[in-house]
């Protein structure tokens, strides 16, 4: 229902007011009604249980890290997240942040290395520890 209300809504100005929008509102909610039906696979399922809260992002940032990063300093903790959380290239980190290539690889090098500190990391970040 919510979604062919939603579509009406979009399609509104198109619609003819001489005619009156009931027929068209129902079509709408009838041809939702048979798209629903034909797939069973996007519909919610009922669960057993339900948590007692919400479960964390499985992200590989646990409270530690994120604890970690908020003691490095606004620049290099943003450059960090860029880089190694969100997956961005230099350049792209660069033009997000307004400065220089150099600056991120020198403010990313610094922050892992802080991190590494912070975290007590043997191995660098990317390999396994012997």
């Amino acid at each position: 229902m919510q979604n062919a209300l939603a579509q009406v809504y979009a399609r509104w100005s198109t619609i003819r007011r001489d005619e009156g929008p009931d027929r068209y509102v129902h079509r709408a909610v009838v041809n939702a009604a048979i798209d629903e039906r034909r797939r069973p696979w996007q519909r919610e399922q009922a669960a057993e249980w339900l948590p007692d809260r919400a479960a964390p992002i499985a992200d590989g940032l646990t409270l530690r890290v994120v604890e970690a990063l908020s003691a490095l300093p606004p620049r290099q903790r943003a450059v960090v997240v860029l880089r190694y959380v969100e997956d961005l290239d230099v350049e792209h980190t660069a033009d997000l942040l307004g400065i220089s290539t150099g600056t991120v690889k020198s403010q990313a090098a610094k922050g892992l290395e802080a991190l590494r500190g912070l975290l007590g990391a043997i191995a660098p970040i990317g390999r396994e520890a012997a």
